[in-house]
């Protein structure tokens, strides 16, 4: 499992070098990290409406909670994320030529645990065309169980990490989930990105880059909780 990113990673650099990607919208469904699963396979949390983004197709998830503020809170909050995307794909493409999609994943889900609400993950990749590989963004939302997003701060396991010795963790954890980081990598403090696993595990989410090469892609690294 520690492994699938890396191949998946290793896999579109390939593809990505000889093709050109066509679409906004990339329906190869993968897992994105631990304790995640394709959003597709729930259905009875959220269905997907196709919107047409920038001239494609694009299947935008919509939260079917019975709670009627949770579920609007929730699809407003995934309207903003689409409508960054739709900014920042017209501000790319005002520079180079680029195409974009967008995966999203889900994790801790609200229909199995009462006490909060869903966690999803977004994965936002460009492609700029005549470029060597696509880029890649993830980023995390997860929800209490009104629907409103839970600060990264304002969970238990991230409040008790920030008061450890941040570098020394990211870089213990790293190792100890098979990641090679940047030997001069220092992580003075966490990045406000994280989801909660299927597992119970909450992730603390890195970009590519961030702390390690492209190779590595994005990494999640979880909190004991």
């Amino acid at each position: 499992m520690k492994n699938i990113q890396k191949i998946i990673t290793a896999l579109i650099t390939v593809v990505f070098a000889i093709v050109l990607p066509i679409g906004i919208n990339a329906n190869d469904s993968f897992i994105a990290g631990e304790g995640l699963e394709p959003l597709e396979k729930v259905q009875k949390d959220f269905i997907y409406e196709n919107r047409e983004i920038q001239g494609q197709t694009i299947a935008v998830p919509i939260s079917k909670n019975k709670c009627i503020l949770y579920r609007v809170r929730v699809n407003l909050a995934i309207e903003g994320k689409i409508n960054e995307f739709v900014e920042e794909l017209k501000q790319r493409n005002a520079e180079s030529e680029t195409s974009g999609w967008m995966q999203w994943q889900i994790g801790q889900r609200k229909v199995e645990n009462e006490n909060t609400g869903d966690s999803l993950v977004l994965i936002k990749t460009y492609y700029v065309k005549g470029g060597v590989h696509p880029v890649s963004f993830i980023q995390g939302m997860t929800f209490d169980k009104k629907g409103n997003e839970i600060p990264f701060k304002e969970q238990k396991p991230i409040e008790k990490l920030l008061k450890t010795d941040i570098d020394k963790w990211v870089k213990t954890t790293a190792k100890k989930e098979g990641h090679q980081i940047f030997e001069d990598t220092n992580v003075e403090e966490l990045p406000q990105n994280y989801y909660i696993g299927r597992n119970g595990k909450t992730y603390v989410l890195f970009q590519e880059y961030d702390i390690a090469p492209y190779s590595e892609g994005w990494i999640a690294l979880p909190v004991e909780n």
